[in-house]
């Protein structure tokens, strides 16, 4: 009972019935007043004019009969003294009905108390028909939202009520559909994703395999009998190999990392040891080159990382710098903290990007027009960006032609050793 006092729906049928019930008893309050004063009226004359017969019949005792009709207060014995009077000649309520003024009265009375509870009935019927038509209505808009989202229509919302059991069904409804709509949208665009996955993975794949195929074949055809060719052969094979492995190995981290599925152990650890250990992975190759990579940081930064993961990431930002860069040039990383982030700054003197590839060099597979690289495979930039963005850091760069490219790399962190 409580809870149904209170739904919105029932309470407002209850104050409307409440409202027409007092609307209707005082239209009947005034209806009874009214017949009431008339009553009155009709008796004042009734006993005027009775009053008038036994004065012209008696007229010695003109004020007795006045006074006896007039006077205010009949004691308790008059009034018993006269029915019994009444009754000793005949007169009571079993041989004489309501007398002309009186029967007016009642019967006035009773036809309008039944018209104006006639009125009341329909009135009440009609309200409680509005009112359930309205709920029913309702009822049947989620009804038929629900049918249309089950034939496709997913965009589909209800009108926002805002109040009652009908309200929350009503904001039910629209975020169940909102969630299928973001779901299904959500399958769309991880099939889109697939799909362009799987056609990037053949065409990473298929130059090395042609390679492959081609070697295998002058092999097995023994097309090729000069054992230093032969050995060429063999080494191309192992290098196309190995870029195959390492593709599919980093593509296989790339899904991992899209789909959400690694956890990283996060320690609080120093940025300057993640970096180092970086660098130290890659010092072949700008040896190699003959190139400088230096780090300046006044002290020691801690944040919590997954040192593994950002190795990675790291590594792939500078090896970009090194590729990009001429022999003798300078890779610098600067490190910087403050007591809410800490920053990382990867700057090269190379040739530095286009304005036109700048916008797309973190895009999975893109390759720019200044590549120096031709074996790049374009995923190394995409995944650093993708780790650091886990790890909570966002990344941003900036490039001109002929001076360099700086990367800018930052974390955000709560507490510090």
């Amino acid at each position: 009972m409580k809870d149904a006092l209170k739904n919105p729906e029932i309470m407002k049928v209850l104050q409307l019935n409440f409202i027409f019930g007092l609307i209707f008893m005082l239209v009947l309050y005034i209806f009874v007043n009214k017949v009431s004063v008339n009553a009155n009226s009709e008796l004042i004359q009734n006993d005027g004019a009775i009053m008038e017969t036994l004065i012209e019949a008696h007229p010695e005792i003109k004020n007795d009969i006045i006074s006896a009709f007039t006077r205010e207060n009949t004691s308790t014995v008059n009034v018993k003294k006269g029915i019994e009077l009444s009754k000793q000649y005949g007169f009571d309520d079993s041989k004489y009905n309501l007398n002309e003024t009186l029967n007016v009265f009642h019967s006035k009375l009773i036809y309008i108390t039944l018209i104006i509870f006639a009125f009341y009935f329909i009135f009440s019927v009609a309200l409680i028909i509005t009112q359930f038509r309205k709920v029913f209505f309702k009822i049947n808009e989620v009804y038929k939202g629900a049918e249309k989202i089950m034939n496709g229509n997913y965009s589909l919302r209800l009108n926002d009520y805002t109040e009652g059991e009908l309200g929350k069904l009503s904001a039910s409804f629209n975020r169940m559909s909102s969630i299928i709509e973001n779901t299904l949208n959500t399958l769309k665009g991880e099939k889109i994703f697939l799909k362009n996955m799987m056609q990037d993975i053949s065409h990473q794949l298929k130059t090395p395999l042609s390679s492959l195929k081609i070697f295998n074949e002058l092999l097995l055809n023994q097309s090729v009998k000069d054992e230093k060719t032969v050995n060429e052969f063999l080494y191309e094979s192992e290098k196309q190999l190995d870029k195959m492995e390492w593709l599919i190995i980093n593509l296989l981290k790339m899904a991992r990392l899209d789909a959400g599925a690694i956890d990283f152990k996060n320690e609080n650890k120093s940025i300057e040891e993640t970096i180092d250990e970086s660098i130290r992975l890659l010092k072949p190759m700008y040896v190699l080159k003959n190139q400088e990579v230096s780090v300046n940081s006044t002290d020691k930064s801690y944040f919590k990382h997954d040192k593994k993961w950002l190795i990675e990431a790291f590594s792939n930002i500078i090896k970009n710098c090194i590729e990009h860069t001429e022999e003798y040039g300078q890779i610098k990383i600067e490190i910087y903290k403050s007591p809410i982030m800490v920053k990382v700054t990867i700057e090269d003197n190379g040739g530095g990007i286009s304005k036109e590839d700048l916008p797309h060099i973190f895009e999975r597979f893109y390759k720019g027009k200044g590549v120096y690289n031709k074996n790049s495979t374009g995923i190394g930039l995409s995944m650093a960006k993708s780790i650091i963005e886990n790890q909570g850091g966002f990344i941003t760069v900036k490039s001109i032609i002929g001076q360099g490219t700086k990367f800018s790399i930052v974390f955000l962190y709560d507490e510090q050793k």
